[in-house]
């Protein structure tokens, strides 16, 4: 396959075993719930936007006190840095994350349950845990102020 669609997505979504709910966009989201490692839930948001697929996070109530905005930019761009996926960046006072893997030539069934659904909820998840331990050791509270 070249292109997905969102009923192929929501169908690959309940096969791997994924809560996956519709947001007010049409688009799928599943839970992450807060845990000992990183205390935020994150919402995992699944884009198709033709031959793309999107992978985007966003911690719930997870961001800086007032005027330690510029220190997580820093952080973020520290860690966009380092690797190429998820890319890092801050909209409306939170920090997010997003994957995106173009299926400009055919995959598998397989490749896009592993290694789009599954991998990019695995590095969205991953980044805001490193994000959160970077902030911490910088004394930058990470509950946001909404």
């Amino acid at each position: 396959m070249r292109e997905i669609t969102k009923d192929i997505l929501c169908r690959y979504l309940e096969e791997i075993g994924y809560d996956a709910r519709t947001n007010g966009n049409g688009d799928y989201y599943v839970m992450k719930y807060a845990d000992e490692v990183f205390p935020h839930d994150i919402e995992i948001t699944y884009i198709v936007d033709g031959e793309w697929i999107l992978v985007r996070g966003t911690a719930l109530r997870f961001g800086p006190p007032e005027g330690d905005e510029y220190v997580v930019m820093e952080v973020l761009n520290e860690m966009n840095k380092k690797r190429s996926d998820p890319v890092g960046f801050y909209l409306n006072f939170m920090p997010r994350f997003q994957y995106r893997v173009k299926l400009g030539q055919e995959v598998s069934e397989a490749y896009i349950k592993r290694d789009v659904i599954q991998f990019g909820a695995y590095c969205i998840v991953s980044s805001f845990e490193e994000l959160g331990l970077r902030l911490n050791a910088r004394g930058i509270e990470t509950v946001s102020p909404f």
